[in-house]
């Protein structure tokens, strides 16, 4: 929701009819991103850059319409740094609400400092939350910074990228007299674009199947070409596309209704979740506006992660031959696991015997599942091309064949 440079100078009423928006139009979302968030005291052209101020108003107003008791996060920008009215420091940061979801705290980030993904045993992580992504790139000169945070809900991590790209301010009309029309505020969008798609990349590349959601004021329209490199390579859904031609709007310039805020989500959650999205018309084409922009809502089902999921198709298994010890009378051997595919797989394995031979006992099992024995391996995980190999022993009295099918887990049993 871009709130339109709101700043603890503007009316009561501007903040009561947001809080209704929010609560009653748009039904208190768990998470809301905020673009145009100003410092406390606004346009005043003076060395502050904190907005706690105008947040708690914005929370409060949304308490007092019935709304929940939210929290916010942000980063604070260096002063002058981002654009926008002169001296308001607009910046992009996020309500929440903690009865439903969790903010993830990692503190440490700055209005300078680089958020980066970590590979955590192959769990994706920020190393900042909340974190700006490359503030000091020249892409992002004058230009409000992309914020990355960590959420849970329902024991799944949701990482949401809040963005307020590069205006349109400079280019020409889109029907003046000059044709085609010179955008050259593009430039600077598409190499915004490209730098927040290779944060998504980043975190695809630890797992394959993070929910991830990109949203906010990106300026340009859905079939742009800042909008196709934001998607290219990440795999990134817009949801606007699932809306009628004629609802696609989010803002009404010189008689030209567009789309220029978005809520992207990972392809995992766009095959997975069932979202359901609306961009909310209550302000882009009325004379009487709280926002000049259009606040978008998209609902998603996550449903809790199980505890583990069979990775069996993301690795190789290799059984070594079995030697027959005197000593021990038992038979033994190696089974080397290998993670062939492109994204690390997070640990613990789990190593699953199937179809064992009758009356063949797997002595140093960890345990049965589903009455099957397994062995619990690789606590760290397995990183793309890795492999373990662990030793493994058979009881077997009747001395028969010993036969068996592999699966694989990552989780716990």
């Amino acid at each position: 929701f871009n709130v339109e440079n709101l700043s603890p100078l503007d009316a009561s009423t501007k903040f009561a009819a947001l809080a209704n928006q929010i609560v009653n139009h748009l039904r208190a979302p768990d998470i809301v991103a905020l673009m145009e968030v100003q410092d406390n005291n606004g346009p005043t052209n003076d060395s502050i850059v904190d907005a706690t101020t105008t947040f708690n108003m914005l929370m409060s107003a949304i308490q007092t319409a019935g709304g929940p008791v939210y929290q916010f996060r942000s980063i604070n920008p260096a002063d002058d740094q981002d654009g926008g009215q002169p001296g308001g420091n607009i910046r992009v940061g996020f309500l929440f609400n903690p009865a439903r979801v969790n903010f993830v705290d990692r503190a440490g980030a700055g209005a300078t400092t680089s958020n980066s993904v970590v590979n955590n045993a192959g769990v994706a992580q920020l190393q900042y939350s909340p974190g700006r992504i490359d503030p000091t790139n020249s892409a992002f000169s004058s230009s409000r910074k992309p914020l990355a945070a960590e959420f849970t809900f329902n024991g799944r991590t949701v990482f949401m990228i809040a963005n307020h790209f590069n205006s349109k301010g400079g280019d020409d009309p889109l029907f003046g007299h000059i044709q085609p029309p010179l955008r050259s505020s593009e430039v600077q969008r598409h190499q915004q674009a490209a730098i927040v798609s290779n944060f998504v990349q980043n975190i695809l590349a630890v797992n394959a199947n993070a929910d991830i959601f990109v949203v906010g004021d990106l300026n340009d329209f859905e079939f742009s070409s800042t909008l196709t490199i934001l998607k290219t390579g990440s795999g990134l859904v817009d949801l606007v596309d699932s809306l009628p031609a004629s609802e696609r709007y989010t803002y009404v310039y010189e008689g030209n209704s567009q789309v220029l805020d978005h809520i992207l989500v990972s392809a995992h959650l766009a095959t997975t979740a069932a979202p359901e999205y609306d961009i909310v018309h209550v302000n882009s084409e009325y004379a009487t506006q709280t926002s000049d922009h259009e606040p978008e809502v998209a609902r998603v089902s996550l449903a809790a992660q199980p505890a583990y999921v069979d990775v069996t198709g993301q690795v190789s298994t290799y059984s070594s031959g079995l030697t027959y010890k005197r000593k021990t009378q038992t038979y033994e051997g190696t089974i080397t696991v290998t993670n062939t595919s492109a994204s690390a797989i997070s640990g613990p394995l789990q190593l699953e015997l199937q179809s064992l031979s009758a009356g063949v006992t797997w002595v140093n099992a960890s345990g049965t599942h589903a009455g099957n024995p397994y062995l619990s391996l690789a606590p760290g995980g397995l990183t793309p091309g890795a492999s373990v190999t662990v030793p493994v022993q058979f009881s077997n009295p009747a001395q028969a064949p010993i036969s068996y099918s592999k699966r694989v887990y990552s989780g716990t049993f």
